[in-house]
């Protein structure tokens, strides 16, 4: 747990590092570090960081249509 922490890390990715639990898919990890993430960061931040995430897939989904078009 101090390994995790010290790497602001959830325990979970430095546990599966280390070889105490088993591997999982690489987007679920991205799941918990970002869910460890979210739950230190303020609401304002948290808020900002869905505002931010939104807007990468807006113009990931018009960068699309455009290539489409």
């Amino acid at each position: 747990m101090k390994i995790a922490k010290a790497l602001k890390l959830p325990p979970e990715i430095t546990f599966r590092a280390a070889g105490l639990l088993p591997s999982v898919p690489e987007h679920i990890e991205e799941l918990e570090e970002l869910d460890a993430i979210m739950a230190e960061a303020s609401e304002e931040k948290r808020a900002e960081i869905l505002r931010y995430a939104r807007y990468l897939i807006s113009e990931k989904s018009k960068t699309r249509t455009a290539e489409n078009q």
